[in-house]
């Protein structure tokens, strides 16, 4: 009886430690949203006020997508080598203190190495905390735990995209836009140092399976030297046919979700003759159905039971949201515009929340790894499609961009469905 009596206040107790670090892994990444998508609703008025071009101010994405990826690889591996509590705590005080000098910068080439040392600092985050999530998770629960994380993004990136709309209607200062993120990141540093534990044996609790799983061995040689260097290693992946074909899809993905996500704000203030701050109202629509496309992602993984087939079915519909921008962009409605573009945000959030959050909580020896490498193909993806968007808006029009998007999704299916029969033929 006794027996019985402490084997449920165990489980309580571990109950409340899983339930609070969800929620502060939670908090911590949509804090680190804020210090990040603010940049898609100054864009069009760091345009606007200096009298840039497109593919000038599209830089400055690029350089933050294409450092970003490069800093997955790196801080994956890390990651997977150190503690999650300092590595991330050190991550949001660099990223604070990135969005308070990109504040005070005013020179383009001052502009995009600030935003590029931020993506690096950005980079430190997602990594640890899905490591950090497979440590506490029982691993029944990877698919509700992984929907939880997705929405962090979305959450924040909602968040950051209405406070920084008011504060440019209501101040007309894009540096504001910088100013208050820098202060709530740092906030959030103190927050998660302070509460954080790593795994539950830091707290008292039994080891899992997972805790025990030797991460050297995946990299190291039996003598303990590191088999490969940082970023050689970083690529193993790729000799797993169905993390190959993964990595080419997330490149896809990537230049469809955060070409979207850093446009939409511009899109509909270029399109429908809006100022940025008018914009930002319509461009809300992005984010909150993007959370709902989080929900649908899990929801139809669990329907179907197979990642490539949720994929195949949400690349489809990526197609026809694209297809809808198009026709829609000039009607002359900017509530059906910012609906259509909601619609493809809905899509490729729930495709991310399957390929960088459930895919890897399945490799939890690696867990950290291949978030990280999965986010560098997501992220050297999305830096293509920023340099690709502002010179093709330069050259041609929004319809030129929108047209690459219907493609992108086409290519998704298309290489989704003929990787998933060879990976089937092989057994």
């Amino acid at each position: 009886m006794m027996k019985t009596a402490s084997g449920t206040k165990m489980k309580r107790i571990k109950l409340y430690w899983q339930i609070r670090t969800m929620l502060l892994l939670w908090l911590t990444y949509a804090t680190f949203y804020i210090g990040r998508v603010n940049m898609s609703v100054a864009l069009p008025a760091i345009q606007e006020g200096q009298g840039w071009g497109s593919h000038r101010v599209g830089l400055i994405g690029a350089v933050f997508f294409w450092v970003y990826a490069v800093g997955q690889l790196i801080n994956g591996q890390l990651g997977d080598r150190f503690s999650s509590r300092i590595f991330v705590f050190c991550g949001l005080l660099g990223t604070a203190l990135m969005n308070g000098l990109f504040a005070k910068a005013s020179s383009l080439l001052l502009l995009v190495i600030i935003w590029g040392i931020n993506g690096y600092f950005q980079s430190t985050g997602w990594g640890p905390i899905v490591k950090t999530a497979s440590k506490w998770v029982d691993r029944e629960h990877y698919n509700i735990a992984s929907v939880i994380l997705g929405t962090s993004f979305v959450i924040g990136s909602t968040f950051s995209w209405y406070i920084s709309g008011q504060l440019l209607e209501k101040y007309n200062q894009w540096e504001l836009l910088f100013r208050i993120p820098s202060l709530a990141l740092l906030v959030m540093a103190i927050i998660w140092v302070v509460f954080l534990r790593n795994t539950p044996s830091e707290v008292g609790l039994a080891k899992s399976s997972e805790e025990e799983v030797n991460v050297e061995a995946v990299t190291s040689h039996p003598g303990g030297k590191l088999k490969y260097p940082i970023l050689r290693r970083a690529f193993v992946f790729l000799q797993e046919p169905f993390l190959r074909l993964i990595a080419l899809i997330t490149v896809i993905a990537g230049m469809f979700k955060e070409g979207l996500t850093l446009w939409a704000p511009t899109l509909i203030s270029q399109s429908q003759g809006l100022t940025p701050s008018e914009a930002v109202k319509y461009s809300l629509a992005v984010p909150l159905m993007g959370l709902v496309g989080v929900f649908i992602g899990g929801w139809l993984h669990h329907i179907l039971e197979d990642e490539a087939k949720t994929l195949i079915v949400l690349f489809g519909a990526g197609v026809l949201a694209s297809i809808g921008v198009l026709l829609t962009m000039d009607m002359g409605n900017p509530i059906l515009l910012g609906l259509s573009l909601g619609s493809c945000a809905m899509v490729s959030h729930g495709i991310n929340v399957i390929i960088v959050s459930l895919i890897p909580m399945h490799y939890t020896d690696r867990a950290s790894s291949l978030a990280g490498f999965l986010d560098f193909c997501s992220y050297i993806g999305a830096g293509i499609m920023s340099v690709v968007t502002g010179i093709t808006l330069q050259l041609w029009s929004w319809t030129g961009v929108l047209v690459m998007w219907v493609v992108l999704n086409t290519m998704g299916v298309t290489l989704m469905s003929r990787g998933r029969l060879k990976l089937r033929s092989r057994g």
